[in-house]
Parts: C-alpha cells; sequence; structure tokens
C-alpha cells in the first residue's frame, strides 16, 4: 500500500549508499596498501547513511502512531527543491516544474524529515491522479508566503480518475483501513495539524490541488 510504498522509497537512497560504500571498502581493504584515511571517511559515511535509515524508519512509525515531532525552523525554499529531487530520483513518473514566489526565505516550524514524507506522498498521490493523456502531464510546485501563512501547493495537470475517492479523501482521518489513497492522505492532514496547519485538497476544472498552508515565522 501507499505507507509500505513510501518507506520503501525514503529507505532506498541511503541502503544504496550503504551497499555502494560497502563494495567500494571491500575493494580497499584487499588493496596492497589501502590509506586508513580514506577508509574511515568512507565507514564515515556508512555510519551516517545507516542513522540516516534508522531515522526514517522512525519517523514513519511518528507518522502512524502520532508521537510527538522533532520540530525545528527550516526555510521552504531549502527543504522543498531536494524534496523534488528525491520523488524524481525514485522513479517519479512526471515532471515537477517548482515555483518560487518569494525570493527571501520563508521559514516555518517543520519536523524536516515528517514534511519530506508528506510531500513526497502528494507527489505521489498526484502522480496517481493523473490519467494518461497525449501531451506529457506536469506537477507543478508552488512555495509562497502571504499574510503570516506559508504555503507549498502541488497542482497536477489531468483529472481524477475517480471523483467518488476524491469526495472522501479524509474521511477515513481516524480510521485504522491500511489501504488506499486516503490514509495516506488522513496521515498527512493530521501531522500538518500537529504543526499548527492545514492541508486542503480542491478540484479546479481538471487540476487537482493540494496546499500545505503553515504558520510562518
Amino acid at each position: 500500500g501507499m505507507l509500505s510504498s513510501m518507506i520503501a522509497h525514503e529507505l532506498r537512497q541511503p541502503l544504496t549508499v550503504i551497499r555502494n560504500y560497502s563494495e567500494g571498502i571491500k575493494e580497499i581493504i584487499h588493496s596492497p596498501a589501502y590509506d586508513a584515511t580514506v577508509l574511515g571517511e568512507a565507514l564515515k559515511v556508512v555510519d551516517e547513511q545507516s542513522i540516516r535509515a534508522s531515522s526514517i524508519i522512525e519517523h514513519m512509525r511518528g507518522l502512524i502512531k502520532g508521537k510527538e515531532s522533532k520540530v525545528q525552523e527550516v526555510d521552504l525554499n531549502s527543504l522543498v527543491p531536494p524534496i523534488i529531487e528525491t520523488y524524481k530520483d525514485l522513479g517519479g513518473k512526471y515532471e515537477v516544474d517548482l515555483v518560487t514566489l518569494r525570493e527571501v526565505p520563508i521559514s516555518v516550524q517543520v519536523d524536516p524529515t515528517q514534511f519530506e514524507i508528506v510531500l513526497l506522498n502528494l507527489l505521489n498521490n498526484a502522480s496517481e491522479a493523473i490519467t494518461q493523456q497525449e501531451t506529457k502531464a506536469l506537477i507543478s510546485v508552488a512555495i509562497s508566503c502571504e499574510n503570516g501563512e506559508a504555503s507549498v501547493s502541488v497542482r497536477n495537470e489531468g483529472v481524477l480518475e475517480n471523483k467518488d475517492s476524491f469526495n472522501n479523501l479524509f474521511s477515513v482521518k481516524n480510521s485504522t483501513k491500511t489501504n488506499g489513497l486516503g490514509l495516506g492522505l488522513a496521515i498527512a492532514a493530521r501531522v500538518i495539524e500537529r504543526w499548527g496547519g492545514k492541508l486542503s485538497i480542491r478540484q479546479n476544472n481538471n487540476e487537482v490541488i493540494a496546499c500545505i498552508l503553515l504558520p510562518s515565522l
């Protein structure tokens, strides 16, 4: 389901790095005269990525169980672009266009890892909501801030395959169902609410717009 896919996606990057560096370490230790400094640096990377993998699992458990987030001040203009690159690295189906409406920092209080999981969820949902068309579909992500409220919106071209599901996306917010699109969005909405924000989704003609609203600092 969506949650297992998100976990697999999030873990793929650190596990890939660990595997690649492990192969490199094997070559180093079997060389006649290896550089201990290089070996130490490689082991440090493996250690850092193993800690990251463990952190991802803990954050996912926190998302599901509603545990307290490790909230800190972050700039959305710095936080969002790497998440879009992660979406692409993980085999995202469609091109993503990033629009930043303010060049100055847009600071909010969030848990960076959980925010990444939430935004990846929205990008995945946007991909799934797009139907195959003659022209290549585009997902647009916009960052803005107005009247003390920061926003990150995900807009996808195309139409919803199932409008009944769209109308009830948040009806399972307190449900224990473990499958389908709704639970992923319900968890995302709950996480954003813990940061004092709100997740809204609306349909505008043939577009679906998901918007994360957060108090700006």
